[in-house]
């Protein structure tokens, strides 16, 4: 994110808002940006530390502590379906 930032900078859209290091809101946590557009509307950037797989066990994955470069496992993706809110039309 830092150097996502610097980039920015560099093409003159600095990030308006910066959460710094992380934020926790509780089940979710990350590291939150936001730039403006030339239309003036908020361009939302997230960094995701915890992600929750099975709340009521309160059950969570840290991805600070993960190797950036390594894939989550497919098991673990499948298991992040169950979250998955089916919208009738």
């Amino acid at each position: 994110m830092k150097a996502l930032g610097e980039k920015a900078k560099e093409l003159n859209h600095p990030f308006t808002v910066d959460s710094s290091s992380s934020f926790d809101m509780g089940e979710a946590a990350g590291h939150f940006t936001y730039i403006e557009d030339p239309d003036g509307i908020l361009l939302e950037f997230v960094e995701t530390h915890k992600v929750p797989i099975i709340k009521k066990l309160g059950l969570f994955i840290n991805l600070k502590k993960r190797d950036q470069h390594k894939p989550l496992p497919n098991w673990l993706i499948k298991l992040m379906r169950i979250h998955r809110v089916k919208k009738d039309l």
